[in-house]
């Protein structure tokens, strides 16, 4: 019995120990260190967000198809010409009427234009002999225009004159004519208003045709026939001395010197840059602006700040925080702050879209990514 007690006595002693809060120890060289630092979730580098699918026309052994993003050909080269993807249908031709076909490469508007422009808000500016019309998806024509070329619907508007009234207006996505009598010339609505003239004074108007910015800008009309951007001979009207809002802000010529108003139609960057009534200043994109100064183009910001030093051949627009951009008469991309990303090379070079861009080597199409890597060169 007493060796039990004893027994007993080591074993309750024992889980007293364990119980007993342990004593707290010096620090040691050996004691581990404290956890490392974790940055918040919020502050860790965002995934690159998956883009959607895109295709891209490339001429490959005397046809035309389509590639993806990878260069690899998704839609077989069949086509006599072919134009790029927008609003998920894309224009094609075959012998000499023009078509359009889905992303699948079905054709989906049986060829039977002389003319076929991109979808825009829905709608396809089209020619049917001397005829331009806007057809829908399905290719059935909601608006006809008459002998004057039609443009492309941008902000979900364009200018529309019926051949047949005289009556100038807009036409909106839905097929839908509204006449603006009082003005002389009408330009595309750009970032909700519209460059308008009367006379040779220009101003901008709003969606519901009110006069937002008053008509006392000096402007030039400047009418001819020449090269559209269809390839075909065209009457084409150019309003000199002003551009549409982009951005906020559009550029403005005052005594030969350009400069940009915002929306209330005040100078935001005082007339200061260069250059003919043509060609000076250029709309805003990615927050930067192309400018002419010292005879060469830079690039200046919204409070008109110099940026980019003057040094290109030529205008440009960033897109994407890349520019694609010329210097003796090679072209290029640079970035934000003016430095080469891909050196000057390229007989000409496009805006990057969808992840690439189109360059020309030899006068021949090319693809590269934002590396600069070719993605496509032609199969002839």
């Amino acid at each position: 019995m007493r060796a039990l007690c004893l027994l007993f006595s080591l074993v309750l002693g024992s889980v007293v120990l364990q119980r007993t809060p342990p004593v707290k120890a010096q620090k040691t060289a050996r004691q581990k260190s404290p956890p490392a630092k974790t940055t918040p979730p919020s502050r860790l580098a965002k995934p690159e967000p998956k883009l959607p699918p895109a295709f891209f026309p490339v001429r490959a052994q005397g046809k035309w198809g389509y590639i993806d993003r990878a260069g690899k050909l998704v839609i077989a080269p069949q086509f006599d010409a072919a134009a790029a993807f927008s609003d998920g249908l894309a224009a094609v031709k075959s012998g000499s009427r023009w078509g359009y076909i889905d992303t699948t490469g079905k054709l989906v508007i049986p060829g039977r234009f002389d003319t076929a422009k991109k979808f825009t808000f829905g709608l396809a500016a089209v020619r049917e002999g001397s005829t331009w019309s806007y057809v829908d998806h399905s290719g059935s024509v909601v608006a006809k225009r008459g002998a004057t070329e039609a443009v492309e619907l941008a902000d979900g508007m364009a200018p529309f004159e019926e051949d047949v009234k005289g009556l100038k207006g807009y036409i909106d996505s839905a097929g839908k004519f509204r006449a603006f009598e009082q003005f002389t010339m009408l330009h595309s609505f750009s970032d909700g208003l519209a460059l308008v003239a009367t006379g040779d004074k220009c101003g901008y108007i709003d969606k519901a045709g009110k006069v937002s910015i008053e008509l006392k800008f000096d402007c030039d009309i400047l009418k001819f026939r020449g090269i559209a951007g269809t390839g075909q001979i065209a009457d084409i009207v150019i309003i000199q001395g002003l551009t549409g809002f982009s951005e906020g802000l559009a550029a403005v010529q005052v005594a030969r010197k350009w400069g940009y108003i915002d929306k209330t139609g005040v100078f935001v960057i005082q007339p200061q840059f260069s250059g003919n009534h043509v060609f000076g200043a250029k709309g805003f994109s990615d927050g930067l602006a192309s400018v002419i100064f010292d005879k060469k183009w830079g690039f200046i910001d919204k409070t008109g700040k110099v940026i980019i030093p003057a040094q290109f051949d030529g205008p440009a627009v960033f897109s994407g925080g890349l520019a694609a951009v010329a210097v003796n008469d090679k072209w290029g991309y640079i970035d934000k702050t003016g430095k080469f990303v891909i050196p000057p090379q390229f007989e000409r070079a496009e805006p990057f879209s969808d992840g690439l861009a189109r360059v020309y080597v030899d006068n021949k199409t090319h693809y590269i990514d934002r590396s600069g890597k070719f993605v496509w060169k032609p199969i002839d």
